[in-house]
């Protein structure tokens, strides 16, 4: 609804600028760059003081992504997947729990609002609450949720995201 209403009253997709676009979609086109085979566009930041290799989302494999999708695209491709990832991982937390079925949609929609606030910056913040429903309800895992928590860990931040991975 955050991105339908505005497209449909007035034609475009509308977002808070001033908090959002002077950080990481500006990482995201340079990161898109380098990804595209232009090293040097790493000059834009500290007039080249640091190496291209010291960008911590870099490496996150959702980056793959900047092959196929221009920056605005990737930009909102990537804003609705951190928000139905933590829809859907909360909403399976709290069906865990024996939650009614709109209790935990509705605790899901105001889970992924309340990460949209946060801005995260990796994976681990919207995919918290799947992994404490592993912790909760698992006993045993199974390899699928060794991937699952192999993938939430590659593209997620350590010292943005610490207490979730205590």
């Amino acid at each position: 609804i955050h991105y339908i209403l505005p497209l449909i009253f007035i034609g475009q997709v509308a977002v808070i600028p001033n908090d959002i676009l002077e950080a990481g979609v500006v990482y995201d086109h340079v990161i898109g760059k380098i990804y595209k085979g232009d090293f040097e566009s790493i000059n834009h930041f500290l007039s080249g003081e640091i190496k291209w290799y010291y960008l911590e989302k870099i490496f996150y494999p959702i980056n793959i992504l900047h092959y196929f999708l221009s920056d605005k695209t990737f930009y909102f491709t990537e804003e609705i997947l951190k928000k139905l990832l933590s829809y859907f991982s909360f909403y399976i937390f709290a069906k865990s729990l024996n939650v009614t079925k709109f209790n935990s949609a509705l605790g899901g929609i105001l889970y992924s609002a309340i990460i949209n606030a946060q801005t995260p910056f990796g994976l681990g913040l919207p995919l918290l609450p799947y992994i404490l429903y592993l912790l909760v309800n698992k006993n045993f895992l199974r390899p699928k949720h060794y991937l699952i928590l192999f993938l939430i860990r590659l593209n997620s931040s350590l010292a943005q995201d610490f207490f979730i991975f205590l």
